[in-house]
């Protein structure tokens, strides 16, 4: 048995009971609110005593979950060092996030300064009339000297404004958090503010939901589904790493986006984008993902990132398995809750594969390499041609390797038997390599999985969906909807704007590119989203006239009418499905084949 990380206790042990640390070698961060209007906070950091007499602080340079370098430091200001008597220290800054102190007492002192913040769609600081959301990678200087020392902070918040994290708080204090160390503390974001709280019990552990912003969500239902959720973990895994855990969410204008931490997380939609179903599913496959990176993610992930180091990046070929298995098996948890039917998942699945088989990218860039890159990954254009994407290719690899799984073991083992061998192996020291993965499978079913490892993940690859479709009872459907010409639009001011063109597509034979904006058709106005709709006036081999807007010159182009091609997939039961196929089918899902 997996012993479960009580971070509660080891704070207690920290704090209380071990003769290590004394209650004057606690750091403490003091956040006030100064300006919410204007978005500030002024930090005080009282640090003890230090080995050294300069001591060199650092703001990360990217926060955990989110893999790319978002200088934070940009938003500090007014900074300033301060003795045990007041008295300034002299200091300077080293680098972009990097401040050096000189105390030539080694006694303990103080940092001051101002936070701008105002970055709410990167989920690391945010504050306004109404709320603040605290993620300490955006707030909080940190040194190595003393990263792994316990530490309190205290908010000073206006009247009314609620707190809730999923670090442990000072007993009888108000806003008053402790942290084992300053690593819990940067996975551990607080939300403050005026929010919506409902608390829940979940086999005996305690759960909240806090929301932040108005929008058409119904509360009452997010906490009944959420309950139902939190309970299917085992479908994986046979235990919970946590002994709390937090939802937060964030309602709101134009910020979308959702970032997994030790045991809670924080989701982002617009806030009229909870219904109807179809998106209020979305919102529930995005609360299963993040939970599902409290084992997959912070109990187990790439050796790459063990431990972390917030001032640079560190590369990993594995973040597929990371984000992509995760965004497979969200869709498990979900099926597994009764919160989502097989039907609605398997059109999800069909529109996965087609996006795949659309997608040029899948034939020039690997998985391990994607998640090399993962870094400096690019949208649009560019990312359709030459680029995949580690989420949903991801996902659909994991499915592949667990058909070949299932199949080659008669049901017995899946890719959930993977996953529940990592958290078993690697909970405790958290970090995992390739060879560890190949192990497993090897251990698994002793069978060899380099080569397929060489050939699925370490080279591009046009999957193939029908075997293991097949393998369960399932094959797919293709239709044939509409002529395309390989534009992919999005409208600005009422215009239609390239957003991507895919390689020796019809657009791009023609010279269209990303960033054109396409007005007319053989000197007829185009409406907003009317573009396919008027290529069937023509055609098939029809040469008509595009007239467009690059460089805010007007300049035509000549674009060939394409045949109409597939333009759908569909996954649907094969006419006669064995037993087998049924029995393969239910241990994949959990449910009966009932088609």
């Amino acid at each position: 048995m997996i012993k479960k990380r009580r971070y509660c206790i080891t704070i207690l042990l920290f704090l209380f009971l071990s003769p290590v640390y004394s209650q004057n070698e606690i750091i403490n961060y003091y956040l006030t609110i100064t300006d919410a209007d204007q978005h500030l906070a002024e930090i005080e950091l009282h640090h003890p005593h230090t080995p050294n007499n300069e001591i060199e602080f650092s703001l990360p340079a990217w926060r955990t979950g989110r893999y790319e370098i978002l200088n934070l430091a940009n938003g500090i200001s007014s900074f300033k060092a301060l003795d045990k008597q007041g008295n300034e220290l002299h200091w300077r800054k080293v680098n972009k996030n990097a401040w050096r102190i000189y105390n030539p007492s080694k006694q303990a002192f103080t940092l001051r300064y101002t936070v701008y913040a105002n970055q709410l769609s990167t989920r690391s600081r945010h504050i306004d009339d109404t709320h603040a959301f605290i993620n300490a990678s955006g707030y909080f200087l940190y040194t190595n000297v003393s990263r792994s020392w316990p530490l309190k902070v205290q908010l000073n918040l206006p009247t009314l404004w609620e707190s809730v994290t999923g670090l442990p708080a000072v007993k009888n204090q108000s806003h008053q958090y402790l942290a084992i160390n300053y690593d819990q503390l940067v996975d551990s974001p607080i939300e403050a503010g005026i929010i919506e709280r409902h608390t829940f019990i979940v086999e005996n552990t305690p759960y909240e939901l806090a929301i932040w912003g108005k929008g058409n969500y119904d509360s009452q239902q997010m906490v009944a589904d959420l309950s139902k959720l939190v309970a299917t973990y085992r479908r994986i895994w046979p235990n919970k790493p946590y002994s709390k855990y937090v939802f937060m969410v964030h309602a709101t204008t134009d910020t979308r986006g959702a970032t997994e931490h030790l045991n809670s997380t924080i989701i982002q939609r617009k806030r009229f984008t909870f219904a109807p179903r179809k998106q209020y599913l979305e919102f529930l496959a995005t609360a299963a993902h993040e939970f599902i990176h409290t084992w997959n993610v912070k109990s187990y992930r790439p050796a790459e990132f063990v431990p972390y180091d917030y001032l640079k990046e560190k590369y990993s070929p594995l973040l597929w398995i990371s984000e992509g298995s995760t965004r497979y098996f969200q869709y498990h948890l979900l099926i597994a809750a009764g919160l989502m039917t097989p039907s609605e998942y398997l059109q999800i699945l069909a529109n996965e594969m087609f996006e795949h088989h659309a997608t040029p990218g899948t034939q020039k860039q690997s998985l391990a390499d994607a998640s090399l890159d993962k870094w400096i990954a690019v949208k649009g254009h560019q990312a359709l041609n030459h680029s995949v994407n580690i989420y949903d290719e991801g996902a659909l690899l994991s499915f592949i390797l667990d058909m070949k799984l299932l199949s080659q073991s008669l049901g017995k083992i899946s890719y959930r038997d993977v996953h529940a061998e990592l958290y078993k192996r690697f909970a405790t020291t958290i970090a995992f390599n390739t060879q560890d993965v190949l192990t497993i499978l090897k251990d698994l079913t002793g069978e060899d999985y380099s080569d397929w490892w060489r050939s699925h993940v370490e080279k591009p690859i046009d999957l193939i969906f029908e075997p293991a479709l097949n393998t369960i009872g399932l094959t797919l459907e293709k239709s044939i909807k509409y002529k395309q010409s390989g534009i992919n639009f999005q409208i600005k001011q009422n215009l239609n704007q390239v957003r991507q063109v895919k390689e020796a597509s019809p657009a791009w034979k023609a010279g269209i590119t990303a960033g054109d904006i396409i007005i007319a058709i053989n000197d007829l106005r185009l409406y907003p989203h009317t573009f396919d709709q008027r290529l069937d006036d023509y055609q098939p081999n029809q040469e008509i006239q595009l007239t467009l807007f690059r460089r805010d010159e007007l300049i035509t182009r000549r674009l060939v009418v394409p045949n109409e091609t597939t333009s759908e997939y569909k996954i649907v039961p094969l006419i006669n499905p064995s037993a087998s196929q049924r029995k393969l089918y239910q241990a994949w899902l959990g449910v009966e084949y009932d088609f």
